[in-house]
């Protein structure tokens, strides 16, 4: 293991990374989850699609550890811990929008249904 020399830029890059794929993942779902669609549950093709962008992202991963060099491949690899956090957040997120869906529906027509001017006390 490499000795402590204090906090680099270098240690802040990989958290940057995530961040900037949770960020990419919100603006992804937000065009493939629409709210005016059937809340009961998520269209196949968005699982697929979850499943396919993790697969070639480990994939990618494991290639560019060694190359065609199948005996030394390396699955702990920083693209292959970011393929694994995708897939894992990415269901978690299509598991539980349609229950996320009704709930905001129901906040929602329950806060259009408060009167504006309510009458002081």
């Amino acid at each position: 293991h490499a000795p402590w020399n204090g906090a680099t830029v270098a240690d802040l890059l990989f958290p940057w990374f995530m961040w900037i794929m949770g960020v990419s993942m919100a603006l992804s779902f937000q065009h493939t989850l629409q709210w005016d669609q059937d809340p009961a549950s998520v269209e196949p093709a968005a699982w697929l699609r979850v499943c396919r962008r993790s697969l070639i992202l480990f994939l990618l991963g494991m290639f560019l550890a060694n190359g065609y060099e199948y005996t030394t491949w390396r699955v702990p690899g920083v693209l292959q811990y970011f393929a694994v956090s995708y897939l894992l957040t990415s269901c978690c997120v299509l598991a539980v929008f349609p229950a996320t869906h009704r709930l905001l529906r129901e906040v929602k027509e329950r806060l259009q249904a408060v009167p504006e001017d309510l009458p002081p006390e």
